[in-house]
Formats: C-alpha cells, structure tokens, sequence
C-alpha cells in the first residue's frame, strides 16, 4: 500500500467512530495491558500541569457526575464502596497527590515509622489529620480548591507506615476524623 493511499484512508476515517476501538478498550485484559504499561511510569511537570488545567472546574454544579441526582440514582447506591465522592477521589488521583506522596516517602527514607518495614509497594502515606477533616473544614469544592488548601499538601501532616501498620492504626481509631494525637500515641506504642 503506498503512503498516499494510507493518508486517503486516514483521512477518510478521521472523526469517525471505530467499534472495534472501542470494544479492545472495554476488555479485561486490554485495561490490564495498559494498566501493567503505565505502572511507573513519571509523568513530566508539564503533563501534569495540563492534566490539572484539564479537571478544573469540572466538578461543581451541573458539570458534576451527581448533578440532579438523589437515591437510588446516585452513583454508589447499590455498592457502598463506590460511594467515594468524584471530587475527593480527583484529588487522590492528581499528579500534585503522587508527587506529595512521594515526597513524604523520600523524607521518611522510604520506610515505616512506625516498624522499620522498607519492602517497597508496601508503604502508604498516612495523614495525621484525617483527608475527609481537612476536605470537609475547608468547605473544598473543586480541584482548584483543593490545590489552593495549603494544609492539603503539608508534609507534617503526613507520616510514611507500611500497610500491616496503616491498617492497625485505622482498626484502632476508625477510617474517617482522625487526628493529629491519635497518631503520635500510636507510633509511642
């Protein structure tokens, strides 16, 4: 096939939909394959950047997934789980999230401050004063509003424990309002 003829076919394809495009993507073991492709992977500042720029706003008033929706409608009425709120889980996910993360492991020496446990995929960023507290006394309704909340992105709110310990902590004093003393009397034991 020449390259005018593969610039004819393109052109006559763009903008159109291709079904099966669209069913690889819905299959298992292709969300798998990407998935494994892009574990690791460091995004560039500026990827990050113009994903943010790319989010904003998109998460107040009628532009929100849950706008008019009530009871059975809501996303997550059937399954409890699901229930995490778009917004908070747009912050969890953000490139300003990972980075502040990774931050915390490096100033921790990517170990647990509570074990010593340094195996790697094992640690979690625990935050002394719980995320949903800060998100809700802050009145946080979009991602730019989350980026402007300095104690968001405060590493002293945050403390590296591996997962057997970050469970422990969360047994003990619940998953939701945790605060600041709690934390320091559970690395004291």
């Amino acid at each position: 096939m020449t390259e005018e003829t593969k610039k004819k076919i393109g052109k006559s394809n763009t903008g159109k939909k291709k079904p099966w495009l669209i069913e690889m993507n819905k299959s298992k073991k292709m969300r798998e394959l990407v998935s494994k492709a892009l574990t690791g992977r460091i995004r560039t500042k500026e990827h990050c950047k113009h994903l943010s720029e790319s989010k904003k706003g998109k998460y107040l008033g009628e532009n929100s997934i849950l706008f008019g929706k009530r009871g059975k409608d809501t996303p997550g009425y059937k399954n409890p789980k699901d229930r995490i709120m778009p917004l908070m889980l747009a912050i969890r996910s953000s490139c300003r999230n990972k980075q502040y993360i990774q931050d915390g492991f490096s100033r921790d020496g990517y170990s647990c401050k509570k074990c010593g446990d340094n195996k790697g995929g094992n640690l979690n960023f625990h935050h002394k004063k719980s995320f949903n507290t800060i998100y809700t006394e802050n009145h946080i309704q979009s991602l730019e509003g989350a980026y402007n909340c300095p104690e968001f992105w405060d590493l002293n709110n945050g403390i590296t424990l591996c997962r057997k310990c970050h469970e422990e902590f969360h047994k003990k004093y619940g998953w939701k309002n945790t605060i600041i003393e709690q934390t320091e009397e559970f690395l004291k034991k």
